[in-house]
């Protein structure tokens, strides 16, 4: 948010508030207990370096993709949501959220010119299209792995009403997150998922447009 006032106003209290938060954010690069690593640094540190030229700013959000990589479970394609790498707990289960995270993936291929992050973020966006994406547009909160095999056994929820229920939220971040699939790769696939969502979230707004904390 400061980031985006200082670039509506260009007012320099803004700019230095700015870094100074994004220095708070730096640490984390070397975070791999988490999957919103493209939450933290796409905007604060690949934001800060687009608005001020400043490419130092670029390595922490490079090492970020480095740590988010990490999460990857080869068998089952998806990014893992929750848990330290080492902690048993939640070792298979993958949440809409992460679609918002990919965008960093594909920043990271571009700059590093390394391709295994953008082959990580198209295999699990194809995997939460397969598994969440139901066939009237909405989603589920969750998908859930045996982290060990691959095999998928079955849609959850942390935060909405239920494993069969469209959480709001999370269909929000999928309209969103399969239109950046679509911007960074220009596939087709990922812009009709992003329509097909967003045409099931119109459908259930309630008469005054805002959408409830889960559509069911």
């Amino acid at each position: 948010l400061l980031w985006l006032a200082f670039a509506h106003t260009r007012d320099a209290k803004f700019e230095q508030a700015a870094r100074e938060w994004t220095a708070k954010l730096t640490p984390r690069q070397f975070d791999t207990s988490t999957h919103d690593l493209g939450f933290i640094f796409e905007l604060s540190h690949l934001l800060g370096a687009e608005l001020t030229g400043e490419a130092s700013l670029n390595a922490p959000a490079l090492n970020a993709a480095r740590s988010l990589i990490q999460r990857f479970n080869a068998k089952g394609k998806f990014i893992r949501a929750w848990g330290a790498l080492n902690s048993a707990k939640d070792r298979g289960r993958a949440i809409i959220d992460t679609m918002m995270n990919l965008d960093l993936l594909y920043w990271a291929s571009r700059a590093s010119g390394d391709p295994i992050f953008a082959e990580i973020a198209n295999a699990h966006a194809h995997t939460a299209l397969k598994y969440q994406v139901r066939a009237d547009g909405s989603t589920s909160h969750a998908m859930d792995f045996d982290a060990d095999t691959g095999e998928f056994v079955g849609q959850g929820t942390h935060q909405g009403l239920s494993a069969t229920s469209c959480w709001s939220r999370g269909q929000a971040w999928a309209v969103y997150g399969y239109a950046e699939c679509n911007r960074n790769t220009n596939d087709q696939t990922y812009l009709d998922a992003s329509r097909k969502l967003a045409e099931y979230a119109l459908r259930r707004l309630p008469s005054d447009l805002v959408p409830y904390w889960d559509y069911d």
